[in-house]
């Protein structure tokens, strides 16, 4: 697991030209999809943040980005695997509403609360973490 999330971080720290931006991103998602095609391995929370980490940092920002977030906390939650980063890379990905929709609502919390991790944590479904190691 540690080689595809090395791989997926390589490219979300991509500092070359503008236009190789989509290509390292191309390369970040073709490494999830083939961990998740992998019988013997699961994402885990790294994998999912360092992923958030990529799109936010090679994807403008617009309808596509926004599905794709959404997609893939979706599935991270389906996947038991958020956790603080996670998070923080979630809230620096998305707009403020589509934040809101995902983890405060959820989690019975308001925008105040929107940068308290933490007390995130505690009251978003226990189902969200239940596969996170600590």
């Amino acid at each position: 697991i540690t080689t595809y999330s090395s791989v997926i971080n390589c490219c979300a720290y991509y500092n070359g030209p503008k236009d190789g931006k989509m290509s390292a991103f191309e390369v970040a998602w073709q490494t999830f999809q083939k961990l998740k095609k992998r019988g013997d391995l699961t994402a885990n929370n790294i994998v999912y943040g360092t992923l958030l980490k990529a799109i936010n940092k090679l994807n403008p920002e617009g309808r596509n980005r926004e599905k794709m977030i959404t997609d893939l906390f979706l599935e991270c939650c389906r996947a038991g695997q958020v956790c603080s980063f996670v998070l923080a890379e979630l809230r620096l990905s998305s707009s403020m509403k589509l934040y809101r929709r995902l983890v405060l609502k959820p989690s019975s919390l308001n925008d105040k609360d929107a940068k308290k991790v933490e007390k995130i944590l505690r009251r978003m479904p226990r189902g969200w973490r239940r596969h996170v190691a600590f």
